[in-house]
């Protein structure tokens, strides 16, 4: 794997933070497209991560320190610059957490890289995911999505039952745009705010952010689709003009494993007088998605989504028609990183918007 380097061309309102600084580069190799790219090992299970996804993280290790989750820490292989040891140790950091998902961080010092981590599991505890991110130093970011489960694929028998099935669940996915609020970072500027920070050194916490996911599952034709929607910044702020992104094309291996093309649809432009009504765009393949299945009869999922350059802003009004509707454009040299893990619908777990689906039986908590 290799980063690319570049030098950011524009200044991105969306991540504005205190030092100013411009938004670090993204981190997907510009020549892999929507290829997920070459996998890497297999993890135990047999699950396979491709390159796009994992990028620089190499595994997460969930410690469960105790009753609850407040002790709990992330140990981190392999992401640069997180820590000063092979393995980065995360500690948590509760007010960051998003619905269905605990956060960690970790930053040595005030002017190293932070770095937050999402995890989350499905409600039976089979499959784990894992993204951990930065906001970005030097015009550079880091980060990678790693998941698991506990034993090998266990898919459902089609012969015997409907193999036709669907998961359900929240979205969450770090940024390497500047979170305005900065909230874990130490002060670069030391305590007093005196110390001294060299031009273009003030590191950033990424902006999260929150989403449902609704997947549809043919294991007798080994298929997945489905759509990540009501995307929103984790403090509730649209995503420009996204309407949502759209999970195609999905194939599912002999492992479980899954891989498709992940693409962005568009709200039509606001109508003008020579434009009253203007046709929404095309959904438009953005990067590349990927995951695995777990539990018993495949009980529930991880996911992942990828992409570059997509995240959309409001572009500045027009000085001379400060009337006009609102336009938006792409953030250039932006990356996102998101996780999925869900259950399927049916259990106990599953949100509303799996009432009245039909599910297979034979699975723990599902009752039908």
């Amino acid at each position: 794997m290799w980063k690319q380097v570049s030098l950011l061309a524009v200044a991105v309102a969306l991540a504005a933070c205190d030092d100013g600084g411009p938004n670090p580069v993204n981190g997907i190799p510009e020549d892999t497209g929507t290829d997920p790219g070459t996998p890497t090992d297999p993890t135990p299970g047999g699950i396979v991560i491709p390159d796009a996804i994992s990028f620089d993280l190499d595994a997460v290790r969930w410690e469960r320190n105790g009753a609850g989750d407040a002790d709990d820490q992330l140990i981190v292989t392999g992401v640069t610059l997180d820590d000063g040891n092979i393995d980065g140790v995360y500690q948590r950091a509760p007010d960051e957490d998003v619905p269905g998902y605990l956060a960690f961080f970790k930053q040595d010092d005030r002017l190293d890289r932070i770095f937050v981590g999402l995890a989350g599991e499905t409600p039976d505890g089979a499959v784990r995911g894992f993204v951990v991110q930065d906001g970005g130093q030097f015009q550079i970011e880091y980060g990678g999505i790693f998941y698991e489960r506990d034993g090998e694929f266990t898919p459902p028998d089609v012969a015997t039952v409907n193999g036709l099935v669907s998961y359900a669940g929240e979205y969450a996915a770090m940024t390497d745009l500047g979170d305005p609020e900065q909230n874990l970072r130490l002060d670069p500027f030391g305590p007093d705010g005196t110390d001294e920070v060299p031009d273009g050194a003030i590191p950033r916490q990424g902006r999260t952010i929150t989403g449902q996911v609704f997947v549809n599952v043919d294991f007798a034709d080994n298929a997945v689709n489905g759509v990540i929607y009501d995307r929103t910044w984790s403090n509730g702020e649209a995503l420009g003009d996204e309407l949502y992104i759209l999970l195609q094309d999905g194939e599912i291996d002999a492992n479980g494993n899954f891989t498709g093309d992940a693409a962005q649809q568009l709200a039509a432009p606001a109508p003008t007088e020579e434009n009253p009504n203007p046709e929404t765009p095309l959904p438009r393949v953005v990067g590349p998605f990927a995951g695995a299945f777990g539990g018993v009869n495949a009980s529930g999922m991880a996911g992942a989504f990828t992409a570059n350059d997509h995240l959309r802003e409001q572009l500045p009004a027009d000085p001379e028609d400060p009337d006009a509707p609102p336009t938006f454009g792409d953030i250039p040299l932006s990356t996102e990183r998101g996780i999925f893990v869900i259950p399927r619908c049916g259990s106990d777990e599953s949100p509303e918007v799996c009432a009245g689906l039909n599910d297979i039986d034979d699975i723990p908590g599902i009752s039908n």
